[in-house]
């Protein structure tokens, strides 16, 4: 309740956003826990403030005390050439052929309701696997904590739904150290997070009057806004149908929070829309905000589950949660590059589709941090504002020759790059990890934050 009660009082007075409001996650205390098997007492958790971390990058930026375009595309440039260094493809290409096979074991697990046309409909997203970045995310951790290499995690995982050939080796599983109680549960885990993801894609859609996803006719447009919010509710259902087998509180705990930011991200997306007379900064610290509820939230509890489901103290949960709160939110402030920098046919989504739904997101909102002050500021500020459900071809037009002129786009990428950074430092701080740089999942996740950063889909 006190949760609900902050975020609300956020919402209705964005220009007085404090230090002290965040949001509340409930998290291990740091004694030692019971085992997994056994059910957690809610007396055992504590409240943690994450608000810090949300804004650190916006905080970092202005230290930074960068002016232009230029300088933006050079700090760009340096902060690249680190991620370059320490990154490696091969693994993470490695693992792609065993998400697709993944992919497909969780659509079998969803289609599974008594009528068919449920099915159908909540089967649509699952028919073209999107980026995957959830499930790449949860093995790729779950790697970094276990001793072995990815290929034998991988091939651990799935070992029962698919035949290996191996020509120059074999892998004795009796030796490698996973149990296969845990590995299953992490298979599930990741599953689960998938579902929760695509559920949330159903519901945004609809909100949004989206036409695409995926290159697909959204569920709302092909089978109607009722049948895609049963589909919607059908999938968040058979995921917290799935976690009851994890006996363990503390996984419905994780799941209940991220249900509830996802809410709250839709709240707050909705209410910036009629943010505009507000203090720029606080605008940013909005939606900042927001992106740590839709997107962030969910990679972040996600990597927790991933530390609890391998008994992992409280510090390494923390490290976990913090890398992944980072990493989510990197993911959306590249996300939303995207509508400027891609076209339609990459995204599989109508370009510029967030000006023509009203919602404002960082290259707007730095671009117009640029011009503050300014005659042209006063204007499209006052066409934003005027027009909080979209906006006409002429008006988008507008504002993306200003996103274009000005840093907005190079100011994103660089706070993306800021955070990413973040990231590892918290991936780097795990206890009882030797070596984690030399890690093949770690260079995978290193190149997982710059391909991130960088992919034009």
């Amino acid at each position: 309740m006190r949760q609900f009660l902050k975020s609300l009082a956020i919402l209705q007075k964005p220009s007085k956003l404090n230090k002290n409001f965040g949001s509340v996650r409930e998290s291990q205390p740091k004694e030692k826990q019971s085992d997994f098997e056994k059910p957690q007492n809610d007396s055992m958790m504590r409240l943690v403030n994450e608000l810090d971390e949300m804004h650190y990058g916006i905080k970092l930026q202005k230290h930074q005390g960068l002016k232009t375009k230029i300088e933006y595309n050079n700090a760009n440039e340096e902060l690249f050439k680190q991620f370059q260094a320490n990154s490696a493809n091969d693994a993470f290409n490695h693992i792609q052929n065993y998400l697709k096979i993944f992919y497909q074991q969780i659509k079998e697990e969803i289609i599974k309701s008594d009528h068919d046309y449920v099915n159908k409909i909540s089967g649509h997203y699952y028919s073209k696997e999107g980026k995957l970045v959830r499930p790449s995310l949860n093995f790729l951790l779950s790697q970094i904590l276990i001793d072995g290499t990815t290929q034998e995690f991988f091939q651990q995982v799935f070992k029962n739904n698919f035949q290996f050939q191996f020509n120059t080796f074999k892998i004795n599983f009796f030796v490698f150290k996973i149990k296969k109680d845990i590995v299953e549960k992490q298979r599930l885990w990741a599953a689960v997070i998938e579902n929760i993801h695509v559920s949330s894609l159903v519901h945004d859609d609809i909100i949004d009057n989206a036409f695409t996803r995926r290159g697909l006719e959204t569920a709302h447009v092909k089978f109607g806004d009722r049948e895609a919010v049963f589909s919607g509710d059908y999938i968040i259902g058979r995921s917290g149908q799935q976690i009851s087998r994890f006996n363990d509180i503390r996984m419905y705990q994780i799941y209940s929070h991220i249900m509830e930011n996802l809410t709250h991200g839709e709240i707050n997306q909705a209410n910036s829309k009629r943010n505009y007379k507000y203090e720029l900064d606080d605008i940013i610290n909005q939606y900042i905000l927001k992106t740590y509820y839709k997107t962030a939230s969910l990679m972040a509890f996600s990597a927790q589950g991933v530390g609890i489901i391998l008994n992992q103290d409280f510090h390494n949960q923390e490290c976990l949660f913090k890398f992944a709160q980072h990493l989510g939110i990197s993911f959306q402030l590249a996300d939303d590059m995207l509508d400027y920098t891609s076209d339609s046919a990459k995204l599989g989504k109508a370009a510029l589709a967030d000006l023509k739904e009203g919602n404002v997101t960082g290259p707007v909102l730095f671009a117009l941090q640029e011009i503050d002050g300014t005659e042209e500021h006063k204007q499209i500020t006052a066409m934003l504002q005027k027009y909080p459900k979209g906006l006409d071809d002429n008006q988008v037009k507008i504002v993306d020759q200003l996103v274009k002129k000005t840093y907005g786009l190079e100011k994103t990428t660089n706070l993306a790059l800021i955070h990413s950074q973040r990231a590892l430092e918290n991936l780097q701080n795990l206890k009882g990890v030797k070596d984690i740089e030399k890690k093949d999942a770690y260079k995978s996740l290193n190149y997982l934050l710059m391909k991130i950063i960088k992919r034009k889909s």
